[in-house]
């Protein structure tokens, strides 16, 4: 157990390392980026390229797939079944690519004939714009089970290493943009597909080459079909979970884009930029422990996934707390500072994106646990109706003429419902009932924002808007929320293992 704990700590670190120097050069390079298009054609890339791109939500549910089954039997210590796994996941991948691809090809057809509202003129460049998403779409699918062999044998130092390299590959992309002369929208989207092949490439050699599970090609290649038939059917309903995560996303991008314009679509792209970095900071925590719950679940022991799952929750939320917080409080100072111009419900849009970010992040740990147990039909299916709802009822509201942040408050309210039914749905498959779920994690976590939101709301009021003022606000949030949970959020065995490690580094 301690090497186990060891072991997530030390990912913990490498990932958090990578997000933040991520977050920085991702955020700056926004600004960059959306300097060089324009607010317009930085729109309809938010738009237009947004319809692809994010199948990220997809890329992660199947991620989620190929990496619960492939960390099921590395905790068995099955090194036949893990390789039979991974040869089918290969399968199964390019199988999705190749569907997707023609589903798209078909929904192009038809998108920029009437539907999006996009200037006439830049009508040919969001097509080319789309088909270059496409092709980033079928390498970023066929990629998914070397991501998901790396993380659930938990390289993830090597992961760290790649992104922080990604995010620099993409400033300096935006930097080439600025002394571009023709079609820089254009220019931009086909530089991120050749990152993206730059990328998945050397993923695909570092797993060849130290994993045995990936030379599956060097041998003669049997497909075992049952276990084909089984991931299809896991895979295919992760893939609906995904699907209606992204049309929550593009969707309401759509219907902003129908009701306002580009100039909103930048407003909403810009908020998604920054709630995207922030959940990829919390979520390292979720990264690092993904693998563990699992693989105690392949190994039988479930009380100890429950654990890890509380863990999960508490501290994913704890995390994005930090730094949402100020945040929210801050964003019109912040998004002056980062973007000079500031599209027009830029400031509201971010932070209603950050509330609804903070209630899923509840739940977290609960999305992997029952992963790994793998009762996954219903509970995709219920949720996932729930997440799909955001669009028609976004678009009633803004039918009857309300602003646009209304759809953002929707948001907020169905993610509180379906956070009530993981819940529910928690209590049947691994066993963790509600009042322990309040108990362990939403009241300490709850009381660790009640004092930082009072005194950040007495700073607002009585300092005027400056970075001294967003320093102050910051620091003293962060300091505040790790004390209450470091005396209300952590339990004695938890404050045991952080006051050794404290004291083991103190003494070096």
């Amino acid at each position: 157990m301690n090497e186990n704990s060891n072991k997530i700590i030390k990912n913990t670190i490498f990932i958090y390392i990578r997000m933040v120097i991520s977050i920085v050069v991702s955020l700056y390079s926004v600004r960059i980026v959306l300097k060089a298009l324009g607010v317009v054609d930085f729109g309809i890339y938010s738009l237009v390229g947004g319809v692809i791109a994010f199948l990220s939500f997809l890329n992660g549910a199947m991620t989620t797939s190929s990496q619960r089954y492939i960390s099921f039997f590395l905790g068995r210590n099955n090194l036949k079944e893990t390789r039979e796994i991974f040869k089918s996941t290969i399968f199964l991948h390019l199988a999705i690519s190749l569907i997707l691809v023609v589903v798209f090809e078909i929904i192009g057809l038809f998108i920029f004939d009437g539907v999006l509202n996009i200037p006439v003129d830049r009508i040919d460049s969001a097509k080319t714009v789309y088909q270059f998403m496409i092709l980033n779409m079928f390498v970023v699918i066929n990629s998914v089970p070397y991501d998901s062999l790396i993380n659930s044998r938990e390289h993830l130092f090597f992961d760290s290493i790649v992104g922080v390299i990604e995010s620099l590959l993409k400033l300096g992309i935006a930097i080439i943009l600025i002394y571009y002369s023709k079609d820089r929208l254009v220019f931009y989207a086909f530089l991120l597909v050749v990152l993206g092949l730059v990328i998945r490439l050397v993923k695909f050699l570092y797993c060849s080459i130290n994993f045995e599970e990936s030379k599956v090609f060097l041998k003669k290649v049997v497909i075992n079909y049952k276990l084909f038939k089984e991931m299809i059917s896991f895979a295919s309903w992760n893939l609906f979970g995904g699907i209606t995560t992204v049309s929550y996303t593009q969707g309401l991008s759509i219907i902003l884009n129908l009701f306002f314009g580009p100039v909103v679509n930048a407003s909403y792209g810009i908020g998604l930029q920054i709630s995207s970095q922030l959940l990829s900071f919390s979520s390292s925590i979720i990264k690092a422990i993904n693998p563990q719950i699992v693989k105690s679940e392949g190994r039988g022991e479930r009380a100890n996934l429950i654990e890890l799952t509380i863990k999960a929750s508490k501290f994913s939320f704890f995390l994005l707390s930090i730094i949402c917080l100020p945040l929210i409080f801050e964003m019109n100072y912040v998004l002056t500072m980062w973007l000079t111009d500031v599209p027009k419900y830029s400031v509201l849009f971010c932070q209603l994106i950050l509330i609804r970010a903070m209630i899923d992040q509840f739940s977290s740990g609960i999305k992997t646990a029952i992963q790994a147990v793998g009762k996954i039909k219903k509970y995709q299916l219920v949720v996932g109706i729930i997440v799909i709802m955001n669009i028609p009822t976004s678009y009633i509201l803004l039918h009857f003429g309300l602003q646009p942040f209304w759809v953002f408050i929707n948001s907020i309210a169905l993610s509180i419902l379906a956070l009530l039914v993981r819940l529910k749905f928690s209590k049947k498959i691994i066993g963790l009932g509600f009042m322990k779920f309040y108990q362990r994690i939403i009241k300490p976590n709850l009381q660790c924002i009640i004092i930082p939101l009072i005194t950040s709301a007495l700073i607002i009021y009585f300092f005027d808007e400056s970075f001294l003022r967003l320093l102050t606000l910051s620091l003293s949030s962060a300091l505040l929320i790790t004390l209450v949970f470091y005396t209300k959020g952590l339990s004695l065995s938890e404050k045991s293992n952080f006051n050794r490690l404290v004291l083991k580094f103190l003494r070096k």
